[in-house]
């Protein structure tokens, strides 16, 4: 919690140099001034992962560990849409999540947190914004609901991806807490929203949770935030996966089923005037066949990019005019890049960026991209392109 000087000292130092800062603990001997530099560090970083949290000059944040495992705002938000009614969020944190399914006035949220520290701040915090819809519980949400579930109409849990030791695991059942021992209490107006890390895989943890409703990927400008699993009524082994992206002004990337995608067939091809590198999400679930149906062509099984003759203007992904294509030399290279400087990026070749950048002496940047893969004959090459818009 922060106190009125403590606030007042954040707005008045937020632009400051914070070394600086720090080295003048003698002239504030009555604040805390590594929690205060802290405050002004953290609600600086994220202040676009958080902005409506970080611009709140009365907003505590937590430690750095809680700040990193939170979900966004914008992710936050947007999986409130799925639920409503009485929701348990088991896995609180610093409350972004329980705060986001707060913002329908309808929903009644029940917190749990079992770090008392941390239970105390979100609640304070929640106040501070306004929220009077959530209940919170400083104690284990998993063990409340084995009494308690048939009030609830939604289970969330967002686990910890990490064993009692502190490696990283890659099972539901070995996360924090183990998601398999809320599946008893799944009743039929009982569903769970469940948010693992983009690492988990989607169907090793459809296996886990013996079917799924939903599965959702959540990106930000192409980067995997969360995937999101609903089960609730009907589950299956093979439900639909929709992809989104939400900095695209069309939220909805892609969707399909995996059975789908087994039964497709594609074509492969030399690379030719244009190529094409699907958008994240759609690499994640898989959907590489799928993709046919923007009549385009693959360059290789194990090459993820494609290609074709004319632009597909609206291929889910990156799009590259195609300027050259040939070996790991520098000098048909600098013909078309002669600046010095290029992008590269390697979908099953045999070299690391680095390594390629080492070998052309090319700098990072630019305007030039260079891919760097197996053809469709198995042999490594070199494609230099740009963007189209």
């Amino acid at each position: 919690m922060l106190s009125k000087e403590e606030i007042s000292f954040i707005q008045e130092h937020q632009n400051d140099d914070l070394f600086q800062l720090a080295l003048q603990k003698s002239k504030f001997p009555n604040l805390d001034l590594p929690k205060l530099i802290f405050q002004i560090q953290s609600k600086s970083k994220h202040k676009n992962k958080l902005p409506i949290w970080s611009s709140n000059p009365a907003i505590c944040l937590p430690v750095q560990l809680s700040l990193e495992q939170s979900s966004s705002e914008a992710t936050a938000l947007f999986k409130a849409q799925f639920i409503s009614g009485n929701i348990a969020d088991l896995t609180g944190g610093m409350g972004i999540d329980s705060w986001a399914f707060a913002q329908n006035p309808k929903n009644q949220i029940s917190y749990f947190e079992i770090n008392t520290d941390l239970a105390a701040l979100t609640k304070e915090n929640h106040s501070i914004l306004n929220i009077s819809s959530i209940q919170h519980y400083n104690q284990d949400g998993i063990s409340f609901i084995q009494d308690n579930y048939k009030k609830f109409d939604w289970i969330y849990l967002d686990p910890a991806r990490r064993g009692p030791k502190g490696e990283k695991v890659f099972l539901l059942k070995d996360c924090t807490p183990n998601v398999t021992e809320t599946l008893p209490y799944l009743k039929e107006n009982t569903g769970l929203l469940l948010k693992v890390s983009p690492m988990l895989d989607i169907d090793l943890c459809i296996k886990e949770l013996n079917g799924i409703s939903e599965v959702h990927i959540v990106c930000i400008q192409n980067e995997i935030k969360e995937l999101l699993f609903i089960k609730k009524g009907i589950s299956s082994f093979d439900p639909e996966i929709k992809i989104w992206d939400l900095s695209s002004p069309e939220i909805s990337v892609f969707c399909g089923k995996k059975s789908t995608e087994k039964n497709q067939e594609i074509d492969y091809s030399e690379t030719k005037d244009f190529l094409y590198e699907p958008h994240v999400g759609i690499l994640k679930a898989g959907f590489f066949k799928s993709l046919n149906l923007y009549n385009i062509q693959k360059i290789q099984t194990n090459t993820h990019l494609y290609t074709s003759a004319s632009e597909i203007s609206n291929f889910p992904g990156r799009k590259f005019k195609v300027l050259g294509k040939g070996n790991l030399d520098r000098k048909w290279i600098e013909k078309i890049v002669p600046e010095g400087k290029i992008n590269i990026s390697c979908r099953n070749f045999p070299l690391k960026p680095e390594e390629i950048r080492k070998k052309l002496k090319y700098q990072e940047g630019g305007n030039f991209y260079l891919f760097a893969y197996k053809n469709h004959n198995n042999i490594p090459e070199l494609a230099i392109c740009q963007k189209t818009y």
